[in-house]
């Protein structure tokens, strides 16, 4: 056992990790709703129903679109074409042998290419699942890797970048016909982002991360990268608001930035020591580049990296996932927890498991 994390136990049990500590982590979502635009209407909950035993691991909103992608336990697609006000559900075919009941595996993540057509979803056994018409059919892609495949990053309509559990790490330039895969020091990876078509990070357990400057086919170790003293908290997720200001975060509260594309880092500390499970760059917020750091008992931090941290309790479920456009703000985590907000500032509960 490498990390004992607080809360998300049943998440980790069912991930089947060898750690127990890997979240369903991956994805906090928050897509915000912005600036000058006018508040969300207040709207009744989602007549969606979510079954007790289904946990939301992943966001994504399609670029130029309204278009919402949640996924989750055991092949769960959730679907909404209004930003997030109704939900319809889908059981995504995993390429596995028998009915539908068989289609059990894990989603952690998923992410669009910047045209809207291209996405891609990653989970459990390595399964990565593709579109090519904007998420209205899913295939399996294969890769060499079969270990949980925790956070994707679709870099360009072509290019593609996954990461997951035993130091795993792939690539793939041609949109997922083919990948190239590696390993770094069987160290668990929890996330991957870009911030342009070359520059991306990875964080990981022991504090690790890592930077590719060509799009994420090859990785230079920028801090940690071995296995190192237990009581070092892993970093869960990052956010690179340019090639050169980056904020990772992670268990326990902790928090590193730079200003200089990762070559120094400064550590920081949250107000308090809830574990950060999902972040994203807050584009509707009214002070520029302050971010969204969402995790454990459903906490939200907003602010500047370096300066104050709002703190925000809009649910007690643990959120796992965020993601963010200029109008639009959806974050999601544990019980089926969908949350929806126009500025952050107060966030409408959707849906959760009944």
């Amino acid at each position: 056992m490498r990390l004992n994390i607080i809360g998300l136990d049943k998440t980790v049990r069912r991930k089947h990790l060898s750690y127990p500590l890997v979240l369903s982590i991956l994805g906090f979502a928050v897509i915000l709703m912005v600036g000058c635009e006018p508040p969300l209407p207040p709207i009744k909950p989602s007549n969606l129903v979510i079954r007790p035993w289904e946990e939301l691991f992943g966001v994504a909103i399609k670029p130029g679109s309204s278009d919402c992608y949640v996924v989750g336990t055991a092949g769960l697609l959730l679907v909404s074409n209004d930003g997030g006000k109704t939900w319809t559900r889908r059981r995504l075919d995993e390429g596995r042998p028998g009915n539908h009941l068989h289609q059990d595996l894990d989603l952690y993540a998923i992410s669009f290419g910047p045209g809207g057509k291209e996405g891609w979803i990653v989970g459990e056994q390595g399964l990565i699942l593709h579109t090519s018409d904007g998420g209205d059919t899913w295939q399996v892609q294969h890769s060499k890797a079969t270990t949980q495949l925790l956070s994707v990053a679709a870099v360009t309509d072509k290019e593609v970048s996954a990461v997951g559990d035993h130091g795993t790490l792939i690539w793939s330039n041609d949109g997922g016909q083919s990948w190239e895969v590696t390993t770094l020091n069987n160290l668990t990876f929890y996330s991957v982002a870009f911030t342009d078509p070359n520059n991306g990070w990875v964080v990981g357990e022991f504090q690790t991360i890592l930077h590719s400057g060509d799009g994420g086919k090859t990785w230079q170790v920028q801090r940690g990268g071995k296995v190192a003293d237990f009581t070092v908290p892993p970093y869960f997720v990052v956010v690179p608001q340019s090639d050169n200001n980056v904020i990772v975060a992670g268990q326990s509260g902790v928090y590193a930035t730079t200003k200089d594309g990762g070559k120094t880092w400064q550590d920081g500390k949250l107000p308090s020591e809830r574990s950060i499970y999902g972040a994203t760059t807050a584009n509707a917020a009214s002070t520029a580049g302050s971010v969204w750091l969402a995790g454990a008992e459903g906490t939200i931090f907003e602010g500047v990296p370096g300066a104050e941290w709002q703190t925000k309790d809009p649910t007690f479920q643990d959120l796992t996932a965020v993601t963010s456009t200029q109008h639009l703000g959806i974050a999601v985590g544990l019980g089926g927890t969908i949350m929806r907000t126009a500025n952050g500032e107060n966030w409408q509960l959707i849906t959760e498991s009944k």
